[in-house]
Formats: structure tokens, C-alpha cells, sequence
């Protein structure tokens, strides 16, 4: 199995802008203000600020080529003052999860930017909170910060020896 971080190119939003509904939609399970309009829609239009501007990015996460996922990724102005690259969204399709997938595209994900990262969790979703810890404490090898009782972890990938 291969899997690759592709950044989305502008010819690739509407793909992200199509995978985002799923996304929400697992996500409406853990947070109670995700809700769909009156047309069942969700709103998704700040999507297009990470083709706009040169601080936000837009991944595409594929396995042997096939479509499997989507990451955004904010830097300064759009993070905390002490951090460097922060995790907005990550999304991998159910077909994928459990096999591996997430593991290895966030791994790449880290790989290609060096510096101070934060990745919060929210509360109510304890699936991802057990699974970015146990992907940033392997990354890290443990060395990082729990903040926001475990919701929050950060890290300096840039000091890790990988």
C-alpha cells in the first residue's frame, strides 16, 4: 500500500470541497453546531481560502493512486503566536481507517514542514484524540505537549531525530 500527500492544485478544489461534506458529516457526531441548512447542504465556503492565500494549504491524501482523504494545514497569521503549522482538518475516507493510512499521511504531512506544530482534537471525539496521540508520541518519540486536558498536543518536529 502507498500513500502520498499530494498538495491540491486549484483544478483540485472542487475534489477537497466534495470530500468536505463527508467529512463534516462524520465529524456532526461529536460536535453538536454542525448542522446541515435548510437545503441539507453544509456551508463549506471558506474553502476557498486555502487556494487564496499562501499560508493556508489544501492536501489531497491518496492510496495506490485512489482517492482516500484530505488535509488542511494553517501557518502564521492563521495559528497560535508560538506555533509554526497547525492541522485545521484531516479526513480519511472509512474505507481506509484502521489500515494504516492516517498514520502514514500524517507522518508525511510532519515530514514536510519543520518547525512548531499544534493539532487540537475536539472533546467529544475521542477517536481522534487516540489517534493523533498515539501518531504524534510515536513521530515524536514523546517529545511533546499536552494541552487543553489532552486535547491539544505540540511539538517541535525540527529537534525530533527521525
Amino acid at each position: 500500500m502507498k500513500v502520498n500527500l499530494i498538495r491540491a492544485s486549484d483544478e483540485e478544489k472542487s475534489v477537497v470541497q466534495n470530500l468536505y461534506p463527508l467529512y463534516l458529516h462524520d465529524l456532526s457526531e461529536f460536535i453538536d453546531d454542525i448542522d446541515v441548512n435548510e437545503k441539507g447542504c453544509f456551508n463549506i465556503k471558506f474553502l476557498d481560502l486555502f487556494w487564496q492565500n499562501d499560508s493556508l494549504f489544501a492536501f489531497l491524501i491518496r492510496v495506490d493512486d485512489k482517492l482516500a482523504g484530505f488535509t488542511l494545514l494553517s501557518t502564521p497569521p492563521y495559528t497560535s503566536m508560538e506555533v509554526d503549522y497547525l492541522v485545521n482538518e484531516f479526513f480519511i475516507l472509512k474505507k481506509y481507517r484502521r489500515r494504516g493510512v492516517g498514520r502514514l499521511a500524517a507522518f508525511e504531512l510532519l515530514n514536510k514542514f519543520q518547525g512548531r506544530w499544534e493539532i487540537y482534537e475536539s472533546p467529544t471525539n475521542k477517536l481522534a484524540q487516540v489517534f493523533w496521540r498515539k501518531v504524534i508520541r510515536e513521530y515524536t518519540l514523546g517529545q511533546y505537549e499536552s494541552l487543553d486536558d489532552g486535547t491539544k498536543q505540540r511539538f517541535n518536529n525540527a529537534v525530533v531525530m527521525r
